[in-house]
């Protein structure tokens, strides 16, 4: 049974944090999903050297993420406390680091006072969804990183128009 300390007004914060990151990053992903043909429209007017070098610059982030970066490494400091954050969310929907378990008890930490969340609702929502590997945050992270490859060209050639300068910051 999880302690009352969780419903305390103490942690407020913890408690609705990760779901109002969760609404602010839903927001965001149907949006961009909503954006998607506009996307696509955009692509058709750059250049094919832009688009090329664009192409390579995500399989080379792919080839990176997947092939020379190992997957299995000993979580050290703050990956170890939002990795708890995660399973917390994942399982109790608060974000508290998880200091002890037992099969009749679990005993929580405090609240992260920064409510520093993102990282963990994104692992916490992978968790649910995929289930309690590592291996899997290791994808899903790998997966949102390439994607970011693309989105920074996206912003950068809206806020200043310019595809060299779009190519150069993806």
């Amino acid at each position: 049974m999880i302690p009352s300390l969780l419903h305390s007004s103490r942690n407020f914060i913890s408690d609705i944090a990760p779901w109002m990151v969760t609404g602010f990053m839903l927001t965001v992903t149907v949006l961009l999903i909503m954006s998607l043909p506009k996307m696509f429209r955009m692509l058709e007017r750059i250049h094919l050297l832009v688009k090329i070098v664009l192409l390579l610059t995500i399989l080379l982030g792919g080839f990176i993420r997947f092939a020379w970066v190992p997957d299995g490494h000993r979580i050290f400091f703050d990956e170890e406390r939002y990795l708890s954050y995660a399973v917390n969310f994942a399982r109790h929907g608060t974000a508290v680091s998880l200091i002890v378990t037992t099969p009749t008890q679990v005993i929580l930490g405090d609240p992260d006072p920064a409510a520093r969340v993102t990282v963990p609702v994104i692992n916490a929502w992978t968790l649910k969804i995929l289930g309690y590997e590592e291996s899997y945050l290791f994808l899903v992270a790998r997966i949102v990183s390439i994607v970011t490859i693309l989105l920074i060209f996206f912003a950068v050639y809206l806020l200043f128009g310019d595809q060299i300068a779009a190519t150069i910051a993806a």
